[in-house]
């Protein structure tokens, strides 16, 4: 059976067992970043947004509204031009044609656009293509 005092390393590499005393890692352990006032985030919270008086009775429909609409305004996307946009007449001509997306893939490579056949698909889908 294996001493608990004793130590799985050796002292100094001359392979003399080293012992640990009979009270060590009793004591609990003391972690300061844990009481920093840096990391602790009551501290932060107050710092940065002091709390606001009541302004007078609490309105649920009126915040729910507030926080909807800024759910909206969080939400939109800046849409960015796409390298099919230029040639988007063409690419919903041929897909009205019949052509399939690796088709279009294929001619959009012979204008040196070198796409995935599923952005292509996504494209259509996305400007009208159904």
């Amino acid at each position: 059976m294996r001493d608990p005092n004793r130590h799985p390393g050796t002292h100094g590499g001359h392979g003399v067992p080293q012992t640990r005393p009979p009270d060590a890692g009793t004591e609990p352990r003391d972690d300061r970043r844990a009481f920093s006032p840096r990391r602790s985030p009551q501290v932060r919270k107050t710092a940065r947004n002091p709390p606001s008086p009541p302004s007078g009775p609490f309105d649920a429909r009126a915040e729910a509204a507030k926080l909807k609409d800024q759910t909206k305004a969080r939400r939109r996307r800046v849409r960015r031009r796409s390298r099919l946009d230029r040639h988007g007449h063409e690419l919903l001509a041929l897909n009205d044609a019949g052509a399939t997306t690796e088709e279009l893939r294929r001619w959009l490579l012979e204008r040196r656009i070198r796409v995935h056949h599923s952005t292509v698909a996504r494209w259509l889908r996305r400007n009208g293509a159904g």
